[in-house]
């Protein structure tokens, strides 16, 4: 059961860990603008204390 679940989530678990955002985070490529855009909308979300 759990390889069946691994081989049906491996091409959207591939598409997550090669998505442009994520790389450029990754290997320090991402634009400050990119980085700034994703904090500021992060951070409107915060869990409530």
């Amino acid at each position: 059961m759990r390889q069946e679940l691994r081989e049906i989530c491996a091409p959207v678990l591939r598409k997550v860990l090669n998505h442009p955002f994520r790389t450029g985070l990754r290997n320090g490529t991402l634009p400050g603008a990119a980085l700034a855009r994703f904090v500021h909308q992060d951070t409107g979300y915060p869990l409530p204390a």
